[in-house]
């Protein structure tokens, strides 16, 4: 039999009293089990232990998984600092060092100190008094010997007419006229003959200086090498000076040693162009401060933004020098990866449902457990070398953040992710109402209204605020944890008792930012009802008819959702127990829906083909309805329209209905029960209520009910109601106003009829 409601079921008030005054916490309420868990996961210290967090967007998933992580990493110790060098054995693989937190800003700041200082040594060494005595001595050593081999040369060369000249090249013959050596526009001059006579003094000459030169001892490089070798051996020195003090501070660190072992030794080779002051040999003496960790802040805590190969691996950049491109170790960046190395990593999910490369990568540096960065990428139709930086060791957990369709898509399409991601953490988007919680939700939001600078809220706005977090949840029994959705609520009311000069934000303050805010999403929903009113759309909102009911679904745009009352109509015929669903011949039906219509052939064959088949065939359609259905929660309805059509029973059209049915006939719960109800008061309410509307629930969704005030008005001054029923026989004799026995015995002489005629034919 239908249940009546009255106003005190279809709405639970918020139970705080006048004097509550809520203290601001920023306690975790309502994911226990989620903390657990993520409290479990973080601690295991298994290989590949890498886990999901699971749950709707706005429920906190991605703050409250990260304020876990920061709390348990403040414990565990800083990870090692990384600084990249240069091989200087092998400049095209730099390597990476790794030293203790805050101890690789440090030695890079170091090193720049020691290299400025050996910069600035340089400059002033070579005018040393005590230098320039030792280089003067071996230029003075040589000066002898060079001057004794020129004279030599000079004395095989020198006849009345050739000269040995010194040039900036070397030594050259000169012809000689009258003692005096020959320019050549001078040379030019001369009668033809005289110059092929000093021509051929000239060539013989030249013979004769080969021949001195070959039978010479004298070594040219000597001098050359003596002071090479001088300049090394104090800068050396120089070096060892400069280098003393890092020398000293890491000599227990092999690598860093081993480095400015190798630095010294690039130094001294190519001396010439550390003299030259050439920059791009200078900068390869530089450390790379690559990730630098605070030693008192515990393992680090990196939320992904940007999902690139370059923001995960870290990249290489590029600098322009004089007209040329620079590539070298100083450019290194670090990625997501080597800043969260000894700590967590937390990625949104979907990022890598959009970036399978990225995917892949990670997926490597997993397996690996070492971070390869990767080289930039050469266009044209010349490739050149680049850097490819040896790789760094990894050790971190990585924490993805999505809903659960994010999970069961990527354990679908890649068969490594369950190896690589073993634990999972569920997040809830509800949590019980208790008088209890409610008070805690309370201080919650209190948080919210201190570190947001809004205006006091009263007690009053916190329980309107309790009350639209069971509205979220569709139950009177719990609260909704989507806090983001609250906080926007509290916002929009904090921005209208601004406009209107209050001091404090009350429950009417909130009431009228929901109200703002339906307004300005609900431009769809007025529209439809403005066709109703307009008769465009054909809906019976009184009297009766056969074969036809008002069901009601669910619009979405957005976030905004409103309710919508159709027409579903059905016929029937003389057949074989067809049930023929229109929006799914014509692909506007989803599958959900099909499965209800489905279930309706398979109640009507349990109740009514026991002694002989049916023989009916009908056909079911929403009307005016232009846009793919889903959902089986007007099974009921259509139902009903079915046993109408065969039975030649009137429905009363004053009354919607929602609900789905199982086979059993049991009628059960729907979703968006509240913006239903709704929908189809506004309905009503805009071509007019007369007393006798109303909507026909199951009675197992009675504790679902958040209904908006002027429903809950409506239904207290009896111009709307709500019937609860929980089986198809209820609310078929609720809504034909017969007996159950009545309304069989129609519909079963309607049924043994068209067999009759089934035979006949």
């Amino acid at each position: 039999m239908a249940y009546k409601l009255g106003e005190k079921d279809l709405y639970k008030k918020g139970s705080l009293k006048k004097d509550f005054k809520p203290k601001s916490s920023r306690q975790i309420i309502g994911q226990d089990r989620a903390l657990n868990a993520l409290n479990f996961a973080v601690n295991l210290s298994a290989p590949n232990a890498h886990l999901v967090c699971l749950g709707p967007k706005g429920v906190g998933r991605t703050s409250l998984t990260l304020d876990i992580l920061r709390q348990f990493a403040e414990h565990k110790p800083a990870p090692n600092d990384w600084v990249y060098v240069a091989d200087f054995n092998d400049l095209l693989h730099p390597v990476p060092i790794a030293l203790p937190a805050g101890e690789g800003t440090l030695f890079a700041r170091k090193m720049t100190h020691a290299v400025e200082s050996l910069k600035e040594g340089l400059k002033t060494l070579f005018s040393d008094e005590n230098y320039q005595i030792q280089l003067a001595h071996i230029k003075q050593k040589y000066a002898a010997q060079k001057q004794a081999d020129f004279n030599r040369l000079a004395k095989a060369v020198e006849t009345s007419f050739t000269v040995l000249s010194k040039t900036p090249g070397g030594v050259v013959v000169s012809p000689v006229k009258n003692g005096k050596i020959l320019a050549p526009d001078a040379f030019n001059t001369l009668p033809v003959e005289e110059r092929k006579f000093l021509l051929c003094e000239m060539k013989s000459a030249q013979n004769r200086l080969e021949k001195a030169l070959r039978e010479s001892t004298f070594d040219a490089t000597l001098e050359g090498e003596e002071i090479s070798a001088l300049n090394v051996q104090i800068v050396e020195k120089q070096i060892d000076k400069k280098w003393a003090g890092l020398n000293k501070t890491y000599a227990d660190v092999s690598a860093i040693k081993n480095y400015l072992v190798s630095a010294k030794k690039y130094i001294l080779e190519n001396l010439a162009c550390f003299m030259q002051f050439n920059e791009n040999a200078w900068r390869l003496l530089k450390v790379n401060s690559f990730v630098s960790n605070n030693p008192a802040g515990g393992a680090p805590v990196i939320a992904m933004g940007r999902f690139t190969l370059g923001a995960l691996l870290g990249k290489i950049e590029r600098e322009q020098s004089a007209g040329s491109l620079i590539c070298d170790h100083t450019l290194i960046q670090a990625g997501a990866l080597h800043q969260a190395n000894g700590g967590f990593l937390v990625i949104e999910g979907k990022d890598l449902l959009t970036s399978p490369a990225v995917w892949q990568a990670l997926k490597q540096a997993l397996y690996t457990r070492q971070v390869q960065i990767e080289s930039p990428v050469d266009e044209g139709v010349f490739s050149i070398r680049t850097l490819v930086p040896k790789p760094v060791p990894l050790n971190l957990k990585v924490i993805l953040v999505g809903d659960t369709n994010l999970y069961y898509t990527m354990v679908g399409k890649e068969e490594d992710f369950e190896e690589l991601f073993k634990l999972q953490v569920n997040f809830s988007e509800k949590m019980p109402r208790t008088v209890e919680t409610e008070k805690q939700y309370a201080c919650v939001l209190s948080d919210f209204v201190g570190r947001n600078h809004l205006l006091p809220f009263d007690v009053s706005a916190y329980n309107y605020l309790i009350e639209y977090g069971s509205r979220l949840t569709q139950n009177q029994e719990s609260l909704s944890v989507r806090f983001a959705r609250i906080h926007d609520l509290m916002n929009e009311a904090n921005f209208v008792a601004q406009e209107s000069g209050v001091k404090k934000v009350s429950s009417a303050e909130v009431e009228t930012a929901l109200q703002k805010r339906t307004e300005r999403l609900g431009g769809a929903h007025e529209e439809w009802l403005d066709n109703i009113k307009n008769g465009l759309l054909k809906l019976n909102l009184s009297g009766s008819a056969v074969g036809q009911i008002n069901a009601l679904v669910v619009h979405e745009l957005g976030a905004f959702q409103f309710g919508r009352p159709s027409r579903v109509t059905c016929r029937v015929r003389l057949g074989s127990g067809n049930v023929a669903d229109i929006e799914r011949e014509v692909s506007l039906g989803g599958t959900l829906h099909s499965k209800g219509v489905l279930i309706l052939g398979a109640y009507l064959s349990a109740k009514y083909a026991q002694e002989y088949p049916l023989a009916v065939d009908a056909s079911l359609v929403w009307e005016q309805s232009y846009s793919e259905l889903d959902g089986d929660s007007a099974s009921s309805a259509e139902l009903y329209a079915l046993l109408s059509a065969i039975g030649g029973i009137p429905i009363n059209q004053a009354v919607a209905v929602t609900g789905s049915v199982n086979q059993m006939g049991e009628i059960q719960a729907v979703g968006a029960l509240n913006e239903k109800i709704e929908g189809f008061f506004d309905a009503c309410q805009e071509t007019g209520l007369t007393g006798d509307q109303g909507v026909l629930i199951p009675a197992v969704s009675i504790n679902h009910l958040m209904l908006d005030k002027r429903v809950r008005d409506a239904v207290a001054k009896n111009k709307f109601h709500i019937w609860a029923v929980k089986t198809i026989e209820e609310g078929f004799a609720f809504l034909t106003g017969l007996t159950s026995v009545q309304a069989d015995k129609k519909i079963t002489e309607a049924l043994s009829h068209y067999h009759y005629l089934s035979k006949k034919n």
